[in-house]
């Protein structure tokens, strides 16, 4: 089967986009290379990988060395261990040369001879040429995939719809006496059947569990609050929405906390409807002593580029145009926080997975 046959099985399949778009994102790499005074770049994260040409992302067992040589002018190159090749087929049909996985290997040092060189945190551990002093293109290439298209724009928005619709069908499906592992699977057959069978579902009732730990064959007893995380994945690319759950009536203090995470997390989504930053709303905030800034969460932004890995935004970055992010208020208790994703724009920002923050009772 050649490699464009194999490109539109996963086009059909939504895994990809089209060539063309493709052809879009390493010209981009190459002006922005070309605007920081840099001739090559080495990349060896596979989230970039994926990004710039469509490869799928490496399974576990998928270890050889690869690289992904972008020069500011001219066509991109693999570098790749004989045995994947496979692996590297990607939509613009790059051509790849035999690599031993060694940085002094003559085929490399042959392609940045005499060039300012910059590469990425992964492609410095397996490189190491000596005499060439590199740049950073770590940066650069975060830049790249955090303004989204129209085409990923589409996705998120899609994404965010169904994790919306999915979260409303599993807050009425919440029974008494139901343990973590059943409501993580009516959560996952909630998203199967708006439109999302790769999704994700976690519950949260333990201030020091794990961010998202693995749902357990234990009944979430009545009267404790938890709360459920649903993450709907489209082609790729995902959202994120978190709402708070309680079985039997709340007593005043849980419905206070819920009240005052829920004021928090309207106030910073009005915020970035009207364009602030989110270092000026973080910094503005008065917090109630019923909350406390939690060590272990995120602050108020995550970059969304791929279904994974989350990327961190700084708090004081300025959210691009285009950027997709994760309103999570990095509060205690964390039961309480709601989470939604966000797509920025020009005028403000939109909530791609709107639907009731308040405390759900059943």
């Amino acid at each position: 089967m050649s490699s464009r046959e194999i490109s539109r099985e996963r086009i059909l399949d939504g895994e990809i986009f089209s060539i063309a778009e493709y052809e879009r994102r390493i010209e981009l790499a190459r002006r922005a290379l070309r605007g920081s005074g840099i001739d090559v770049a080495l990349v060896g994260d596979p989230i970039s990988h994926c990004y710039l040409t469509g490869t799928a992302l490496p399974t576990i067992r998928q270890s050889e060395a690869r690289l992904l040589i972008v020069p500011s002018r001219g066509d991109p190159l693999w570098l790749v261990q004989e045995e994947g090749a496979v692996e590297i087929v990607a939509m613009t049909d790059i051509p790849w040369r035999h690599w031993d996985g060694r940085g002094g290997s003559s085929v490399l040092e042959g392609l940045i001879a005499n060039r300012v060189v910059a590469w990425d945190r992964s492609a410095r551990g397996l490189i190491d040429l000596p005499g060439v002093r590199p740049s950073d293109a770590d940066g650069l290439l975060r830049r790249l995939r955090v303004a989204k298209s129209n085409a990923e724009q589409t996705r998120l928005r899609r994404a965010g719809t169904i994790a919306a619709r999915a979260m409303r069908r599993l807050l009425t499906r919440l029974r008494s006496g139901m343990t973590e592992r059943q409501i993580a699977t009516v959560g996952r057959a909630a998203l199967a059947a708006e439109g999302s069978p790769d999704g994700a579902c976690a519950v949260k009732w333990e201030d020091g569990a794990p961010r998202y730990p693995s749902p357990r064959a234990l009944p979430i007893s009545a009267g404790t609050p938890f709360s459920v995380s649903l993450v709907a994945v489209v082609g790729g690319y995902r959202a994120l929405c978190r709402r708070a759950a309680i079985e039997g009536a709340a007593d005043a203090e849980v419905g206070r906390i819920v009240f005052l995470a829920d004021r928090l997390h309207r106030a910073l989504g009005a915020g970035l409807r009207a364009g602030v930053a989110p270092a000026v709303l973080l910094g503005d905030l008065s917090v109630s002593p019923q909350l406390s800034w939690s060590e272990v969460a995120p602050l108020i932004v995550e970059s969304l580029g791929l279904a994974f890995p989350d990327e961190t935004l700084p708090a004081d970055e300025t959210l691009a145009a285009g950027s997709a992010i994760v309103l999570e208020p990095p509060f205690r208790p964390r039961w309480a926080v709601a989470a939604d994703t966000y797509l920025i724009s020009a005028s403000g920002a939109e909530s791609l997975t709107a639907c009731p923050t308040d405390l759900h009772v059943f």
